[in-house]
């Protein structure tokens, strides 16, 4: 069983779940790994020298992210290369803080909410309002990581919504049950 719909030869026939396992596995320990790097100095010096470092330490932290996921790739698409997926990961993530921004300065700017909460009821907007925040910030990282990806997929194109919904999905995560977001 083909996993990839590849340009190239995939350099292994798993069947498709094995690697989907394998890929969320390693992207949910990138993930981990790094929001465990960069929220350590923000807890450790709370001024605001800790959250300057954090957030340098987030960059790192998503190229670690970058590295695991092409931990998993590299077994599937021949001739990707770690630096270019890495640099697309941490790219997508900075655009993530961007439009992180943007988003938040639009919602308290121009009040966007408006009275939304009387009308689906708090818990239900905030759940709503989460979900779509992880999609417009899913976007981003799923565009610059198809960049490299189409080069080895014909239909990569799939790829951007993927990571959008999944950011999306993750973004709700702690709603439910209290964990942190991983994205």
């Amino acid at each position: 069983m083909e996993i990839w719909d590849s340009r190239t030869e995939s350099l292994s026939t798993e069947p498709a779940w094995q690697a989907w396992l394998r890929w969320v596995l390693f992207t949910v320990v990138g993930y981990l790994t790094s929001w465990s790097i960069a929220a350590a100095p923000s807890m450790l010096m709370p001024d605001t020298g800790g959250q300057v470092l954090g957030s340098v330490l987030g960059l790192f932290g998503s190229a670690l992210v970058g590295l695991m996921q092409w931990l998993v790739l590299r077994r599937y698409l021949l001739g990707i290369t770690w630096w270019g997926w890495i640099l697309a990961t941490m790219l997508g993530q900075l655009l993530r803080l961007v439009a992180a921004l943007f988003l938040i300065v639009g919602l308290l700017l121009f009040e966007v909410i408006g009275d939304l909460p009387e009308l689906l009821g708090v818990s239900a907007t905030l759940t709503l309002i989460t979900f779509l925040n992880g999609i417009l910030l899913g976007l981003p990282l799923g565009f610059v990581q198809w960049i490299v990806l189409r080069r080895y997929v014909s239909e990569a194109a799939w790829w951007i919504p993927v990571v959008a919904v999944g950011a999306a999905l993750n973004s709700i995560m702690p709603l439910a049950g209290g964990m942190p977001a991983l994205l």
